[in-house]
């Protein structure tokens, strides 16, 4: 299909630039441009599908390079469709260099709810009160930062509470609880 090493590592580094790290100018059209231009438009239109296909199952499988070279090798033994031997050499270097980024480019793109970026707490125990059963009753006072994934620029939204003996109770066993359906559903 024409594709010399430099420029089909050149299409791997714009595909990814483009699909994982939103940098939307390099269309398809400019990497046809850039890298094959001479390459008839079907042609382009086969080999992008195909290389984005096969880094899109890397990304989504997050494949170690073990596992990348399994599935480059088979994917080089297909008979229709396949790579070739030097595709898939250039798919290795593009993921051991791209692997961690694309990994974090992606679940990045999966977090779409605020997030959690500082926590804090004290303990004030009551030390003087108009009645003597409020002497020495223990309260935490809780505060929780949270930033907006849409506005990195604004200040960060703060909740703060206050919660008695019996309340922080109860809200150390709802984050118990939360632990451990995490361990279950990270354990399988």
């Amino acid at each position: 299909m024409g594709d010399s090493g430099k420029s089909f590592q050149g299409l791997l580094n714009g595909i990814v630039r483009h699909d994982y790290y939103d940098e939307t100018e390099l269309t398809d059209e400019l990497l046809k441009q850039e890298v094959y231009r001479d390459l008839a438009a079907a042609d382009f239109n086969v080999l992008i599908t195909k290389a984005r296909n096969v880094i899109k199952s890397m990304a989504i499988s997050d494949m170690d390079q073990n596992q990348a070279e399994v599935f480059l090798t088979s994917q080089t033994k297909k008979r229709d469709g396949g790579i070739t031997e030097d595709q898939a050499k250039a798919f290795l270097k593009l993921w051991k260099s791209h692997k961690s980024r694309i990994h974090e480019s992606l679940v990045e793109k999966c977090n779409w709810n605020n997030q959690l970026k500082h926590t804090s707490w004290r303990v004030d125990v009551q030390s003087r009160s108009r009645q003597a059963e409020q002497v020495n009753t223990a309260t935490a006072i809780i505060e929780l930062q949270f930033e907006k994934k849409q506005d990195d620029k604004k200040a960060p939204e703060v909740l703060r509470f206050e919660v008695d003996e019996n309340g922080l109770t109860h809200l150390l066993k709802g984050l118990k609880d939360v632990e451990d359906l995490i361990k279950n559903c990270t354990a399988l």
